[in-house]
């Protein structure tokens, strides 16, 4: 199953053995009753939930890290109240007492597995520590037989430990910094710095490329953009030169748009989507907004890779704007990089 796989195991996998037991223990529990209660019920709804997503992101060809967030809130309450039905159960009868152990043994030797495999920016101490106390819990957990308060004792401190690696993998992200378009965790983050990782369904580096509508390297229009502090002075230039424009400038992909909305109030057009390939607009469409008055500037970058019709258009129709003249001044860094990587188009009719 891929969602135990690196590198979507590290991402929201830690629990699913544990809810995989919860799930076993549902099916005695309603089995010895005869009948579904509230509580079942509810642990159902949930499942119900889950199940879907799993086969999803089992079978699904392309998708980001993050998108695995939305196994989130079911996982989170399979273990939370599943747990404590697994712990009842286990104190009833010979025929449910290793459920409950035996969702702990499951979870913590996949996480400490998983943990182990980023052992190049990762000492596997930690995840075998975690894996030992794991271990001493199921032996306290046995040894508290009969003792009803010693094993509720045993109960929290063996969740606590299933939740530790867990909780540091959410850390890494604050610890390490993350790419906040594709963002996802791990003690990799320390070694590559937020740079983007390959996804699910993807060969390496084709999920970034398909980010900024190309095939080049990292390191983009945008990314130098947001790094050379030009992004204030061009907002300044377009909210003093737009005039009455429905939108402060369009550019070709939403990752742009997006800087461009947070510095300002005005809309900005994202004319070819979030990765720039979309069939937003047509040329036709383009030039009619344009002579009605509702855009009048356009931000390209690099070579406008991405959408080449609308790209051949506003270079056909519309006039550069000099670099010199919206850079507020400064400098352009990397031998002109900025220059060449981000450029402005006035429509003038």
């Amino acid at each position: 199953m891929v969602l135990f796989q690196l590198p979507l195991a590290g991402q929201a996998s830690w629990l699913l053995p544990f809810a995989a037991v919860v799930a076993i223990g549902l099916g005695m529990d309603v089995w010895r009753r005869r009948q579904m209660t509230a509580f079942h019920q509810f642990l159902l709804f949930w499942f119900a939930w889950l199940g879907p997503m799993l086969v999803f992101f089992s079978i699904a060809g392309f998708y980001h890290r993050y998108y695995l967030s939305m196994l989130a809130p079911a996982i989170a309450v399979l273990v939370g109240a599943g747990g404590a039905m697994l712990a009842l159960l286990a104190c009833s009868g010979r025929r449910t007492m290793w459920l409950f152990p035996a969702a702990l043994v499951a979870t913590y030797a996949f996480e400490v597995w998983t943990a182990c495999q980023y052992r190049a920016s990762f000492s596997p101490v930690w995840p075998l520590a975690v894996g030992f106390y794991g271990l001493g819990m199921v032996c306290l957990w046995f040894a508290m037989e009969g003792r009803e308060h010693g094993r509720r004792i045993v109960y929290r401190a063996a969740l606590i430990g299933v939740l530790a690696l867990p909780a540091y993998w959410s850390l890494t992200p604050v610890l390490y910094g993350t790419n906040s378009t594709i963002p996802y965790a791990g003690p990799d983050l320390q070694r590559d710095r937020g740079a983007p990782m390959p996804t699910a369904g993807m060969p390496d580096g084709q999920e970034e490329r398909l980010l900024r509508g190309e095939t080049g390297q990292p390191g983009d229009g945008a990314r130098r953009w947001q790094t050379s502090h030009l992004l204030t002075a061009l907002v300044s230039y377009l909210e003093q030169h737009v005039g009455e424009a429905k939108y402060l400038a369009a550019t070709i992909r939403a990752t742009e748009a997006a800087e461009l909305m947070l510095h300002t109030d005005r809309a900005v057009m994202a004319m070819g989507g979030f990765g720039g390939t979309d069939p937003v607009l047509t040329p036709k469409k383009l030039e009619e907004m344009a002579r009605n008055g509702e855009v009048k500037y356009f931000l390209l970058s690099g070579e406008g890779r991405g959408n080449h019709e609308l790209v051949q258009w506003i270079q056909t129709h519309c006039k550069e704007v000099p670099f010199s003249e919206w850079n507020g001044g400064q400098k352009a860094l990397d031998g002109g990089a900025e220059r060449r990587e981000m450029m402005l188009y006035v429509y003038n009719g």
